[in-house]
């Protein structure tokens, strides 16, 4: 089994991206060990420092551990290497297009992702079941990915900042818990979905002759 690469990208790499990075691997790892394999990076990255404190302070009220890399410049490498990319604004999805305009087809923002799950990923059924064909978990993500695309006209948000993560860089608490609350809402189709692809390994489907 090949793990899934996420690419999680925000501006300086040192708020909302280690926050979705860490938190969304902790999670995932809960659901199914291994399936994920989740790095951040930024597009105009604070090179070398770590996570911002509140970001780190939040993670530890929920159980996650903060520790992790600091902050990267995002690279055409990064990209390339990722099965999926989520930007936590559209000014980042944008970024990552015009550094790999092939990527199309695999880059969201994390909230637009989630919403197009929560319309393909995980209550309408030839989506699903399309997905769950495949072998393992990270190879049903991998063709759930463009299905969600299927939606992405008649899933559009009803105000373009909705797709957005507010940027608490610089702001006080508050701020920085209303980035979180919007991270972990976003994050809730993707482990539902994560949890539905992983109970097909426990509930296989039978074929009848």
């Amino acid at each position: 089994m090949t793990p899934l690469n996420v690419l999680v990208v925000c501006t300086g790499n040192i708020c909302r991206s280690p926050y979705a990075e860490r938190a969304l691997q902790a999670m995932a790892d809960r659901i199914a060990p291994g399936v994920f394999r989740v790095t951040s990076a930024g597009t105009r990255a604070v090179v070398g420092r770590p996570m911002e404190a509140g970001s780190a302070r939040i993670l530890g009220e929920r159980g996650i551990p903060a520790a992790g890399p600091v902050a990267r410049q995002l690279t055409t490498s990064m990209v390339q290497d990722a099965d999926l990319v989520l930007g936590l604004a559209r000014e980042h999805r944008a970024d990552v297009l015009d550094l790999v305009p092939g990527a199309l087809r695999r880059t969201f923002t994390l909230r637009e992702f989630a919403r197009l799950l929560e319309t393909c990923g995980t209550p309408a059924a030839e989506d699903l079941n399309d997905a769950l064909a495949a072998p393992d978990i990270p190879a049903r993500w991998r063709a759930l990915t463009p299905l969600a695309l299927r939606h992405r006209t008649d899933s559009k948000a009803a105000h373009p900042a909705d797709d957005d993560v507010l940027d608490p860089f610089g702001l006080d608490d508050t701020a920085f818990r209303t980035m979180a609350a919007q991270i972990d809402a976003a994050l809730i189709p993707l482990l539902d979905t994560l949890t539905k692809l992983a109970a097909a390994d426990r509930h296989p489907r039978t074929t009848h002759s």
